[in-house]
């Protein structure tokens, strides 16, 4: 019985690390590929969930950076990552 709180706590730290982060900065942020409630929570803000554009910045899963084309990392973590898209490949 232990051992599930410290599970979660160990699974949401680095969604809660990325949403402060976003907050911090202030930055506004699109969540694509995950349906994770708790980073709008943490970061005192809805997220919308769609494809982001260049220029935009994206809460993802790291499995799926390199579907996003050029990208920098601003935060990654525990299968998660918080990236600014510079250029969306062709489709």
């Amino acid at each position: 019985h232990l051992l599930f709180p410290i599970a979660g706590m160990v699974q949401q730290r680095p969604v809660q690390e990325a949403a402060l982060k976003a907050k911090q900065a202030g930055y506004p942020v699109v969540m694509w590929g995950l349906d994770t409630p708790s980073f709008s929570v943490y970061r005192e803000h809805v997220t919308p969930k769609r494809v982001p554009q260049p220029g935009e910045i994206v809460f993802t899963r790291i499995d799926r950076l390199e579907r996003l084309g050029r990208y920098q990392v601003l935060y990654q973590k525990g299968g998660v990552a918080l990236v600014f898209v510079l250029q969306v490949p062709p489709p």
